[in-house]
């Protein structure tokens, strides 16, 4: 199965990495802040509601966590966890 990495953007939004592989989709947002509310992740919602898929990640400043907005889940990690499985 071919993956392959791109970003999506339709007008004012965009999603920071999309990686694709065949017909499944993980959209990744990159959040550094302390905080993020529900406007920061309304895009990668609406995203993830569209193309229907299962879960969608945001990389974090310092928060590791799973969340259930809207019946999506979200998983949040930090960035250094990120870059240590690199």
């Amino acid at each position: 199965m071919t993956e392959s990495l791109s970003f999506w953007r339709q007008g004012e939004k965009e999603i920071d990495f999309l990686i694709n592989q065949g017909d499944r989709q993980l959209p990744i947002e990159v959040k550094f802040s302390n905080e993020i509310g529900s406007r920061e992740i309304a895009t990668i919602l609406d995203f993830m509601r569209k193309k229907k898929t299962e879960y969608g990640v945001i990389v974090t400043k310092n928060e590791l966590s799973r969340k259930d907005v809207s019946g999506q889940t979200l998983y949040y990690i930090p960035y250094y966890l990120i870059l240590m499985m690199i």
